[in-house]
């Protein structure tokens, strides 16, 4: 009898848990979203750690996939973007990466008016700060500007799923060809 009482205890509980948990899923859309992208390896750490291990595997081919250069209205832009993004992959590649380790994240809004922000949740951009280890143990900060293609609008849209696109890797020191703070707008977004 008493395990049975502590059987059904267990089961209300965990009940109460679930039903908590989909009240919070279903009243919370900022929260389903977040967690749909976590699993789905849809946030700008997983990206630039995805493109990192399939270039230290030398997986250029794969990493290439990962970064995806937007049509842009100004085609100097759009073909520099092409060609660093050919020539940084296969930089690493050739350096061979032994290590990586992510140190910073400025996240963007990237609607209405463009800005840095301190809620991940509401952001259509990320600039990360990556420190890169050679096979030599040489170390270079790298940074990525991973994008939402076409802007995101949080709130304002019911915090929908967002799908991350790398725009841009370029050694720390040179100058960003996708987004830059005094365009105000990412490239090609209008």
């Amino acid at each position: 009898m008493k395990t049975m009482k502590t059987v059904l205890k267990a089961t209300i509980g965990l009940a109460v848990v679930c039903l908590l948990a989909i009240g919070a899923l279903a009243v919370a859309p900022s929260l389903r979203a977040s967690l749909t992208e976590h699993v789905k390896g849809e946030t700008p750490q997983a990206k630039a750690k995805a493109y990192l291990r399939y270039v230290s595997k030398g997986d250029v081919e794969k990493a290439l996939s990962l970064w995806k250069v937007p049509s842009l209205t100004n085609s100097d832009r759009q073909g520099a973007l092409e060609k660093r993004r050919i020539s940084v992959t296969n930089d690493l590649a050739q350096k061979g990466i032994s290590r990586y380790e992510l140190e910073d994240i400025e996240w963007w809004a990237t609607c209405c008016e463009p800005r840095v922000i301190s809620s991940p949740r509401d952001a259509g951009g990320a600039r990360l700060k990556v420190r890169i280890v050679d096979r030599n143990g040489k170390a270079t900060e790298y940074i990525f500007d991973i994008f939402v293609p076409g802007g995101y609008w949080g709130k304002a849209a019911g915090y929908p799923t967002r799908h991350w696109n790398i725009m841009d890797v370029y050694p720390v020191g040179e100058n960003p060809i996708y987004w830059r703070a005094h365009d105000t707008k990412p490239a090609g977004s209008g």
